[in-house]
């Protein structure tokens, strides 16, 4: 609305009304502040200055908007033939924020040109002479500080900050550069989209440089694992081992069979299933037989061997008995452990089978892999030595950008300090010029006196 010139009701109604619904946090009150400072601008360029006086003093001292909302406090007030107000900006804003600041140093040289409009010459006089003390110190460092070598260290300091922060959102934090004198110089500079976005970029080609890094050290991590393996697998001698496991696992289903066999052949015998105490008795039941069978042969009238064939039958009934008794318990717990060794043993079979495989395609596996992974690292070297070309191109154009920034102050502050220095010949000059104009003619062989000296009285005097 400001740039295409509507009404200035229109754009106060809308101001007014924007600022009255913003919320009451943190960014509310940027964008609050940064309308005030916009309007009041605004309000300045139409000479409605009562209006931006509203504006600026309306603007928080906790913003980024503050200094540049405070300079132009004073200039606007300044403009209303308001000196002695116009001060106070300027003096809140020195107070506040880093002299190196710009709307710092250009506050400098509005204060004593203040007060020479207020005919307050001698305090005008030692604030330009302290102005061009503070910017002659400022101008010699920043000649040294404008150097490719400190601009390097600079940005060198800055990466290896930001070096662990990764993609993403995280990479605001990027304009957090280290506090050093050269970031006191550049702070208009980081203000800049154009500086950031180059700053973004610098960070990518460092993340993408350090993601390479990482991949060539996981290749070589590979490459020590692939040798260890083939080692291994070399020293183990698979095929002869599986060929060793495979003939005990034959041996063991020749077994098993043996086993099964058994057990159908136990179905037909009478005692089946016995116990290996049971077939202790049932033998000693057996060696009972041929005695009883001697004895009946040399039998006497006067010996009768029926209770010992009574007992021995007897015996006999019990111990099928007994036998019979358990049998079905004692045949489902074998046939469960006969197939449940059936099982383990098919497991095992299954076990080399794929064993045998996963062999004959390591076998295979291994073969071109160290040259893929040869291939690959090359490959990673070569983008390395791309991106790092890119890099250096990168940092060229950041220090080219600070340089230049950098050199547009020098003459911004060359150009305040030489300022600074034409109002103190002017102030000399005019101070002289009244001496000899109010001395007379007999005395004017006398030497003047220093103006310095003079001024330095008037304000002893002024103070008592």
């Amino acid at each position: 609305m400001q740039r295409q010139n509507y009404r200035s009701r229109d754009i106060e109604s809308t101001v007014d009304e924007a600022i009255y619904y913003l919320p009451e946090d943190e960014e509310g009150t940027a964008l609050r502040d940064r309308i005030l400072l916009i309007s009041g601008i605004a309000a300045m360029e139409r000479d409605k200055l009562v209006m931006a006086n509203r504006y600026f003093s309306d603007v928080t001292l906790e913003s980024v908007f503050t200094p540049p909302a405070l300079l132009h406090y004073g200039w606007n007030l300044l403009a209303q033939w308001r000196y002695e107000d116009a001060i106070q900006p300027w003096r809140i804003l020195q107070q506040l924020y880093d002299e190196y600041h710009p709307a710092v140093v250009e506050s400098y040289l509005a204060v004593p040109h203040t007060l020479e409009l207020v005919d307050a010459v001698n305090q005008s006089v030692l604030a330009y002479e302290r102005v061009e003390d503070r910017l002659s110190v400022m101008v010699d460092e920043l000649k040294q500080l404008n150097q490719r070598d400190s601009l390097g260290a600079w940005l060198g300091e800055w990466r290896e900050e930001n070096q662990q922060e990764d993609w993403g959102w995280q990479r605001q934090k990027l304009t957090d550069l280290p506090q050093s004198q050269v970031t006191r110089f550049a702070q208009g500079l980081l203000k800049e989209e154009a500086f950031n976005q180059e700053l973004a970029r610098l960070h990518d080609l460092d993340r993408i440089r350090a993601d390479l890094a990482r991949a060539l050290y996981q290749l070589g991590l590979w490459q020590d694992v692939l040798e260890q393996r083939r080692s291994n697998l070399e020293a183990l001698g698979g095929e002869a081992l599986l060929d060793e496991l495979e003939a005990r696992q034959m041996d063991v289903l020749r077994d098993i069979l043996a086993v099964q066999d058994r057990l159908l052949d136990e179905d037909e015998t009478v005692f089946s299933f016995a116990s290996k105490a049971d077939e202790v008795r049932i033998s000693r039941l057996r060696n009972v037989v041929p005695a009883v069978t001697a004895l009946q042969k040399i039998g006497t009238p006067t010996r009768d061997l029926a209770p010992y064939k009574e007992r021995w039958r007897r015996m006999r009934g019990l111990q099928l008995w007994s036998i019979y008794e358990a049998q079905p318990q004692r045949k489902w717990d074998t046939e469960r452990d006969h197939m449940i060794l059936r099982s383990e043993t098919d497991k095992l079979f299954r076990q080399l089978e794929n064993t045998r495989t996963s062999l004959i395609w390591a076998d295979s596996y291994w073969q071109g892999f160290p040259e893929r992974v040869q291939q690959l690292k090359t490959r990673i070297v070569e983008l390395d030595v791309i991106v790092a070309d890119l890099q250096q191109e990168q940092e060229s154009v950041l220090t080219d950008m600070a340089r230049d920034y950098l050199t547009e102050l020098d003459e911004r502050l060359t150009l305040y300090l030489a300022q600074a220095r034409l109002a103190l010949a002017r102030l000399y000059d005019d101070s002289l010029q009244q001496e000899f104009g109010s001395e007379p003619v007999a005395s004017s062989a006398e030497p003047a006196r220093d103006v310095k000296a003079s001024t330095s009285e008037q304000t002893g005097k002024e103070a008592e």
